[in-house]
């Protein structure tokens, strides 16, 4: 697999699901300890197994071949309407962004972060694992907007206004 610049030095980029291209998913090993440590950035609320379509609402065992998030964002208390609809296994997300619940002016988005640690003492070989999840929020460009008609005041003056004041605006 190439290089590119989200490869570390002494990390080595994995295939996670077998399908040669290299996914979020790194490995290396500590230099001052020898373990080994390898750590996946999972961002997707879609993906396919089997040529089955596989969304949070899936199994665990389903969502991991499929390289999908485990949950959406944890901000998001419930499902809104729009989530709910038809009982999708594939909930319908704006691009991989959850819209909040009475709010149509953010989007959210989780990221889960998997490592796991092999010890290399051959005496004693525990394994330590973590899983955590990042969220991110976006404002929409409808967050400040108007939402009545009423909300601008359109009237002629504003020419006028230019012509007289150039420099004002």
């Amino acid at each position: 697999m190439p290089d590119n610049r989200y490869n570390l030095p002494g990390e080595i980029r994995l295939d996670l699901n077998g399908d040669s291209i290299a996914d979020n998913a790194w490995v290396y090993q500590d230099s001052a300890t020898g373990n080994t440590i390898a750590y996946s950035i999972l961002m997707n609320t879609q993906g396919q197994v089997n040529g089955n379509n596989v969304g949070i609402t899936a199994t665990d065992q389903n969502k991991a071949a499929a390289m999908v998030v485990r949950n959406g964002p944890m901000s998001i208390a419930q499902l809104s309407s729009a989530c709910k609809q038809n009982n999708q296994s594939v909930l319908p997300v704006e691009k991989g962004w959850f819209g909040a619940n009475n709010n149509t002016s953010a989007l959210h988005k989780n990221f889960q972060f998997n490592a796991v640690v092999l010890n290399s003492n051959l005496l004693n070989k525990p394994v330590a694992t973590l899983e955590l999840q990042q969220e991110r929020k976006l404002d929409r460009g409808n967050k400040w907007g108007a939402w009545f008609r009423n909300d601008h005041r359109l009237h002629d003056q504003f020419p006028k206004l230019l012509s007289l004041r150039p420099g004002y605006f």
